[in-house]
């Protein structure tokens, strides 16, 4: 990438200093961040990321001048620099959104990439919980404590024992509802470490689709094993 287009992206001109180029920089990362969070499709979301990785690109274009011998990243824009030590601290979300690659490759990508462009290793960082799918989760597989693991909760495996007595059934689906009625906002703070809501995330059909099927498939074999009980207690009150 040359000079120019580097100045183009980063909507500088002439010949800007280097406080000047980190200001840009970091206003328009934490603008594509914003758009990455809020967007409703994975789409517009890697749109929002390939022209996160040109702006990152024009940025250390321009700072190659400035620091010869250093390689800027997207972390060394959200700190001052060892030569600028008037330089501001920095307002915006950026450090909360960019994090390095899980695999230790070094890259820096952005928290809800699933796989490394670089190494193409899968994130193992925890993933943005849902306030949505919990409750469903709750709701139709809660017997089996899913809701819990995908909450990160202990007592997972209680219900899943206990299961046969359908209590906690009862107690997920009354989660459930405690869930559904959870503050977005508190939600977050809770269970996403403040980040905010995916909108779009959980709204796909066949997600939704598989989580009320198999607990509908779950419930129905429950059925069968309470109706099945029940039939063995009632012949062998019978015989006796």
């Amino acid at each position: 990438m040359d000079q120019e287009k580097a100045l183009a992206l980063l909507r500088l001109k002439g010949n800007p200093r280097e406080r000047e180029i980190n200001t840009a920089f970091e206003a328009l990362a934490g603008e594509l961040n914003e758009k990455i969070n809020s967007a409703l499709d994975e789409a517009s979301k890697d749109e929002c990321r390939k022209r996160l990785g040109e702006v990152q690109e024009a940025y250390d274009v321009l700072m190659r001048d400035k620091i010869p011998l250093s390689t800027p990243t997207i972390a060394s824009a959200m700190e001052p620099s060892k030569d600028t030590k008037a330089q501001p601290e920095p307002t915006s979300d950026l450090a909360k959104d960019i994090v390095s690659c899980s695999a230790g490759c070094g890259s820096h990508l952005h928290w809800d990439t699933i796989r490394c462009p670089s190494c193409g290793a899968l994130q193992t960082r925890a993933r943005y919980r849902d306030r949505r799918v919990a409750a469903l989760l709750a709701f139709f597989l809660g017997g089996l404590g899913v809701h819990r693991y995908y909450l990160g909760l202990p007592y997972g495996l209680h219900y899943l024992s206990w299961i046969w007595t359908f209590v906690p059934i009862a107690k997920a689906i009354k989660e459930g509802i405690a869930i559904s009625r959870f503050d977005q906002a508190k939600w977050d703070e809770k269970f996403n470490q403040g980040r905010v809501s995916q909108q779009g995330r959980s709204d796909g059909v066949g997600e939704t689709l598989v989580i009320v099927v198999l607990g509908l498939i779950v419930y129905a074999l429950l059925t069968v094993w309470l109706l099945f009980l029940i039939a063995v207690t009632i012949f062998f009150l019978d015989q006796s």
